[in-house]
């Protein structure tokens, strides 16, 4: 996918499906939609925002090769533009005017810069965008991102140029269908859903930057959800865009498929014989999944209850004895109550269970307690040590 910013006109390429006569359709269309329910977009209302910067915008693809005049009358061209790459798709925007502070060559670049890399990840036909730049004077000015190829672990990576930056993420994509009823005409009944988490070069989870988009209909939207990872789905949305809508099962639906889909990132960053490298996986775990006072609606909180019965087997919290338990094995003391026990396990009246590491992050240790970790005080130290008694007395 490439993008060149002239200084009178905005070319875009791409190598991907071409045109054929329903996308015809489509574009010169208004109020209708010629896509597949399952497709992104909706009423063409994608395309027609290119009227924001351009009249009379110009396709070349495949055996078409049009222009179109007043939104909707298509008019046939007569040459592909000599600049354009062979093959693929051109689509050519004429600036309506260059020197709108507002749509300049140069703001419209530095815009496009400013979208994040990780939508490369949702858009999963695209392997990269490349921006180009070029001034009144000849200067050029390039930015582009790549996903490379996944490694052995199967981790995904952006790169950035010219920066060199970049950026690994652990991501679960899976589809589903629908279950809950019959959709309107038009709308998907099934999608897939991604769930990305940024991680290190050692595969340790990292929360997203700050005000990185987080939930994604294919491109990001600006709802802010309180996730410190990513979602992608076909969410139903405004016409806007910008954030998903609140009353919609569609969209409770799809978000109850997250916490499945973590809990399967978990599995497998932990899956590693490295038990140093496994502890420093369950703490970045517990520092990037959400707590209810983090989530921005009712709408996102009602995948907590998911997201501790997808957890309630794994071994995900660090303890005291150097092991990873599952958090409902797990108990929370204050610093002087856990040194008591000298980092060993606990019997209490349902079972041994193990302290939870005392030097954890509060964020990780608050997480670890909404996943199941119980408290524990000196009232259940107590009961502790009577316990243990009655077994030395029963073994005397």
């Amino acid at each position: 996918f490439h993008l060149r910013f002239l200084p009178r006109r905005i070319v875009l390429w791409h190598d991907g499906q071409p045109f054929d006569v329903r996308d015809v359709v489509g574009v010169t269309s208004i109020g209708q939609t010629t896509k597949r329910k399952q497709q992104i977009g909706f009423f063409g209302v994608g395309f027609k925002s290119v009227y924001e910067v351009t009249d009379r915008p110009q396709i070349h693809s495949d055996v078409w090769r049009f222009e179109i005049a007043d939104v909707s009358i298509p008019k046939a061209l007569s040459a592909r533009p000599a600049d354009a790459p062979e093959g693929g798709t051109v689509l050519v925007l004429p600036l309506r005017d260059p020197a709108d502070p507002l749509r300049s060559p140069a703001v419209l670049y530095a815009k496009a810069c400013d979208l994040d890399a990780i939508v490369l990840l949702p858009l999963r036909s695209l392997e990269a965008i490349e921006l180009e730049r070029v001034d009144e004077r000849g200067n050029v000015t390039r930015h582009a991102v790549h996903e490379l190829p996944p490694d052995a672990r199967g981790i995904s990576r952006i790169r950035q140029e010219p920066e060199g930056r970049v950026r690994g993420f652990a991501v679960h994509d899976a589809e589903h269908v629908y279950t809950g009823g019959l959709r309107a005409p038009g709308r998907a009944d099934r999608t897939r859903v991604m769930v990305g988490i940024r991680v290190d070069d050692d595969g340790v989870p990292r929360a997203l930057e700050e005000d990185t988009p987080t939930l994604y209909s294919y491109l990001p939207t600006r709802e802010r959800s309180g996730l410190r990872f990513f979602v992608q789905g076909h969410f139903d949305l405004p016409v806007d865009r910008e954030r998903i809508t609140q009353d919609s099962p569609w969209n409770e639906w799809i978000l109850s498929k997250v916490p499945e889909g973590l809990a399967s990132l978990a599995a497998r960053l932990t899956a590693t014989e490295d038990l140093a490298l496994r502890r420093r996986v369950a703490e970045g775990l517990l520092c990037v999944l959400p707590l209810p006072g983090e989530l921005g609606s009712p709408l996102m909180r009602r995948m907590l209850p998911g997201l501790r019965q997808a957890f309630a087997t794994l071994p995900v919290v660090p303890c005291e004895d150097g092991t990873l338990q599952p958090p409902g094995m797990t108990l929370l003391a204050d610093d002087e109550l856990a040194a008591l026990y000298e980092g060993e396990p606990v019997r209490t009246a349902q079972g041994v269970r193990h302290l939870v590491r005392r030097d954890l992050q509060p964020r990780a240790r608050e997480l670890a307690k909404a996943l199941g970790a119980v408290e524990h005080g000196v009232g259940d130290l107590i009961d502790a040590l009577e316990a243990k008694a009655r077994v030395v007395a029963s073994a005397a």
